[in-house]
């Protein structure tokens, strides 16, 4: 498993500048993001995030959105889900 891809990928798509989860943490992110059946967002990642450290984090807002990133999590998310088996 590449948790640091992971948690990387997350700080990227949320604007994260600080936080500290566990690997068990990311671990538990990554198979909530397998789990979403619609259409990845932001939004829909920060609920995951949110839900499973809480508000044990600090983001920098800014505008604008590369899709990309969110494209790129869900992959690794999604590799490691199979990694798993």
């Amino acid at each position: 498993m590449d948790l640091i891809k992971l948690k990387q990928a997350i700080e990227q798509v949320l604007s994260i500048v600080e936080w500290a989860p566990t690997d068990e943490e990311l671990r538990e992110i990554a198979q909530r993001l397998r789990g979403i059946q619609s259409d990845l967002t932001k939004d829909a990642v920060s609920k995951v995030v949110s839900s499973v450290i809480g508000d044990r984090y600090l983001v920098y807002c800014c505008e604008g959105l590369d899709n990309s990133d969110i494209l790129t999590l869900l992959n690794l998310a999604q590799s490691l889900g199979s990694d798993d088996d």
